[in-house]
């Protein structure tokens, strides 16, 4: 009774934090969709820090630790997305939707680019999920006895073939679920050709790197 009374409450907390949105018609797939949105991420604390290992086997060039700096001050969104990939090559972004600043740094090993549409690119990662479940119709498979690891499977909209296969750890927080980590699997037909890990640490004031923007003065 007591296991699955923890179960209950999990599914409580999951639909009063969710709204409509996401590939799938489930309450829990759609609240998981919703809790891993970036706008939704950044309200938890006002900011947040992920670390992720992405190993591409079709590619392992493309295999890389990145890191991604986000912080909400007032009406003011800041983003760093920081790759080094494994061929010692690296990207380091900065830009913010800052009225005063509508360009978009990146610092490569090659030097330092500026280009502009800060404002209209995080008007649109907003709107997206960490782990790109708008692209998939995502179902939750299972749940752990205490409410805390849930298994996804992801399924491509148009041929409703296997994509990936996810794991989340969420923590219960007074504003709703935070997702803690996450390990993704995504499939191109029985073979799996990317894995992902990510480590996510929310904080009120996350630490920005701008050496993309001071570097190209």
């Amino acid at each position: 009774m007591k296991k699955a009374f923890a179960i209950i409450i999990a599914l409580a907390l999951f639909l009063l934090s969710s709204c409509s949105g996401g590939g799938s018609a489930d309450a829990e797939s759609r609240s998981i969709i919703e809790a891993t949105r970036y706008e939704k991420m950044l309200s938890f604390e006002g900011g947040f820090m992920v670390s992720y290992i992405v190993r591409d086997l079709q590619n392992t060039e493309a295999s890389c630790n990145g890191k991604i700096n986000a912080r909400l001050s007032g009406d003011t969104v800041e983003f760093n997305h920081l790759v080094d990939y494994t061929n010692k090559t690296f990207s380091h972004t900065y830009y913010s939707n800052s009225p005063d600043d509508d360009n978009i740094y990146t610092l490569t090993e090659e030097g330092s680019t500026v280009s502009g549409g800060a404002k209209s690119a995080i008007g649109n990662l907003l709107k997206e999920s960490l782990f790109g479940y708008e692209l998939y119709k995502v179902v939750t498979t299972e749940i752990s006895e205490d409410g805390t690891v849930y298994n996804l499977e992801l399924y491509d909209p148009d041929t409703d073939e296997l994509a990936g296969k996810d794991i989340l750890t969420v923590e219960k927080t007074d504003s709703g679920l935070k997702v803690t980590h996450a390990e993704c699997r995504r499939f191109d037909g029985d073979e799996m050709i990317l894995g992902e890990s990510f480590t996510i640490d929310y904080y009120s004031n996350v630490k920005m790197d701008y050496t993309p923007k001071t570097q190209s003065k």
